[in-house]
C-alpha cells in the first residue's frame, strides 16, 4: 500500500504519458462519501473555451512528486459521462473542510487533510484540526477510516470510543484491532 496526502496532490499537472504533454492542472479532488475514496480530480486547461473536466482516479497510471500521469489525453473527460459525479462536484464532496464530530454530537474540528492509498483511492487516515477555541487544551488529531460512523452533510462522524486520552491532556485516535 502507498499513501499520499491529497495537499500533496492539490495542485499538480497531469500529463500524458506518452508525448509528455500537460493536460491541465488539478483545482480540486471528489470523493465518494459512502466509499471513502477519491474518485476523480477537477481539471483546469488551459484555452478559453473550456468547460470544467476531470480524470478519475482508476485512469491514473503513476503519483509522480511533481505531476499525475495518465495514459493518454482521452483520459482527461466531462464529469457529465461519469453517474453521479456532477451531483458530487455540485455538493462539494472533497471531505477537507469538514466538520469533525463524535457520536455525541461534540466537536473534534475540522478535517485539514487525510491520506489515501493511490492504488485502491481508499481514504486511509483523517487529519483533524481542533477549532481554535480547543486548539488551546488539545492536539490534532489522526483518525483512521474504520472509526468512521457516518460522512454526511459536509460532516465526518466518528466514534466516541475511539478517542482515548493520554499524557499532558492530549487526545488521539487509537486503530481498532479487528
Amino acid at each position: 500500500m502507498t499513501l499520499r496526502q491529497i495537499s500533496e496532490v492539490g495542485a499538480l499537472p497531469i500529463v500524458d504519458l506518452d508525448s509528455g504533454d500537460v493536460l491541465g492542472q488539478i483545482t480540486g479532488w471528489v470523493v465518494s462519501p459512502e466509499e471513502q475514496k477519491v474518485l476523480a480530480y477537477l481539471l483546469q486547461k488551459s484555452g478559453w473555451l473550456t468547460r470544467g473536466q476531470i480524470v478519475l482516479d482508476a485512469d491514473i497510471v503513476e503519483y509522480g512528486p511533481r505531476m499525475l500521469i495518465v495514459n493518454d489525453p482521452s483520459a482527461v473527460i466531462s464529469p457529465e459521462e461519469v453517474i453521479g459525479l456532477p451531483q458530487l462536484i455540485e455538493r462539494r464532496s472533497t471531505i477537507v473542510g469538514y466538520d469533525a464530530r463524535d457520536e455525541t454530537g461534540q466537536s473534534l474540528g475540522q478535517v485539514q487533510d487525510f491520506v489515501f492509498d493511490i492504488t485502491s483511492g481508499l481514504i486511509q487516515r483523517y487529519y483533524v484540526r481542533p477549532s481554535l477555541i480547543s486548539a488551546l487544551t488539545s492536539n490534532d488529531l489522526v483518525l483512521n477510516r474504520d472509526e468512521v460512523i457516518e460522512i454526511k452533510d459536509r460532516r465526518i462522524v466518528f466514534r466516541r470510543d475511539a478517542l482515548v486520552p493520554i499524557a499532558s491532556g492530549e487526545t488521539q485516535i487509537e486503530p481498532r484491532l479487528t
